[in-house]
């Protein structure tokens, strides 16, 4: 009898087999307790969800969208799962955040990857600029760093302890990271308060001025913030 094989055909048929047997098996296979949602957190949102099961998951990658349409990895979290259930949390802290969506890419240790369902989340009052960052360069100097997504002025008030207005200014302000160093030598040892405003939007900042010639160098600084 005569066999009319093409082993081409034969080897092609044995790939494929093999690709879709492969990729199958190589996705993460996630099972979820609490869904992933989004709540407002901070200038942005805070990313929650809780597993029951994860077989071959190496880690979440954080995807968002800002217009419904194109999503892009913002941050990514490892599995942490031991076999139990596991609560994770991813915050998005970007300024000018709204109206977004979100998804979990469920990543596999060979890099195949699956999805997750997407997820709204929005804001009433959008956050366009922050305090980052303060640093007291001397007893009485203090640098503070603003990072804004718009340009403007930016109004500057100084108060003391009991709310009394001492000065009050405009401060240019640029996107990106601004650098703004305030100086309190004219000022008494005491505390104050340092409000920035733009818009409804504010931030505050406490500082303390004591000099060395009374209980040395102990000035201390700390970020409020409020808004909304």
């Amino acid at each position: 009898m005569i066999q009319n094989l093409n082993p081409l055909k034969n080897c092609f048929l044995i790939t494929i087999s093999l690709l879709c047997f492969n990729s199958s098996a190589a996705l993460a296979q996630v099972d979820y307790e609490e869904d992933l949602v989004a709540i407002e957190h901070d200038v942005g949102f805070l990313l929650t969800w809780t597993t029951s099961s994860e077989t071959n998951n190496q880690f979440f990658a954080v995807e968002r969208s800002q217009d419904g349409g194109e999503f892009e990895i913002i941050g990514s979290v490892n599995s942490k799962y031991e076999g139990s259930s596991t609560t994770y949390k991813y915050p998005d802290l970007d300024l000018g955040l709204k109206k977004v969506k979100y998804r979990l890419k469920q990543v596999s240790k060979n890099g195949d990857y699956s999805y997750c369902d997407e997820i709204q989340g929005e804001k009433n009052f959008v956050c366009y600029f922050k305090v980052t960052n303060k640093e007291k360069l001397n007893d009485e100097t203090l640098q503070v760093t603003i990072n804004s997504i718009k340009e403007g002025d930016i109004e500057y008030r100084l108060t003391n302890n009991e709310g009394d207005l001492i000065s009050k200014e405009l401060k240019s302000l640029r996107a990106g990271l601004n650098d703004f160093v305030l100086d309190f030598q004219s000022e008494e040892d005491g505390n104050y308060h340092l409000f920035f405003k733009l818009g409804p939007e504010i931030e505050s900042v406490y500082f303390k001025k004591e000099t060395k010639d009374k209980k040395g160098n102990v000035a201390k600084s700390k970020t409020e913030v409020s808004g909304g």
